[in-house]
């Protein structure tokens, strides 16, 4: 006879078995596990050195499909954004694509030291960066005549 403690017991070992998976299945994926989470923090615009606008900003960050993507719900006033990342194993690199009401595009992206830098074209790029143990920060950065210049910064902490 099935028992409610043999459901709970197939439940716990399916469980473990498939967070053994991930990690195993996508290591490239899990060097991203510091991304996620439910997030609460602050979005500021530059123009030059100064600040064009500031903003409250949310993101829930959470693996999908096993691990083998991640998903990123981001939303502020201005900006709502949800951004899938994937690694190929064939080319070597991580996959950034956000999807926002205008469309979508797909962007290489490589991963340093929990640095994750998105290369939105060659004068265009976007950092990922731990900043401790209950955050993270998202900037945004341009490229003129050689200097890279900040042009967004949202900086996260974790609600849980």
């Amino acid at each position: 006879m099935f028992t409610l403690k043999h459901f709970f017991s197939i439940g716990f070992l399916l469980t473990a078995l498939s967070g053994h998976t991930q990690s195993t299945k996508h290591p490239e994926m899990a060097k991203l596990s510091y991304l996620v989470g439910e997030w609460v923090g602050e979005s500021t615009l530059f123009k030059g050195e100064k600040i064009s606008s500031k903003e409250p900003a949310f993101e829930e960050i959470s693996y999908d499909l096993n691990g083998a993507i991640l998903v990123i719900k981001l939303n502020t006033e201005s900006l709502k954004l949800h951004t899938i990342i994937n690694y190929s194993q064939t080319d070597s690199c991580y996959y950034y694509t956000p999807f926002s009401e205008k469309g979508s595009r797909r962007l290489k992206a490589n991963l340093n030291d929990q640095k994750l830098t998105v290369h939105a074209s060659k004068t265009k790029r976007f950092i990922f960066e731990s900043n401790g143990d209950n955050g993270f920060r998202e900037y945004g950065e341009v490229n003129t005549n050689g200097e890279w210049t900040l042009y967004f910064e949202d900086k996260f902490v974790n609600t849980k």
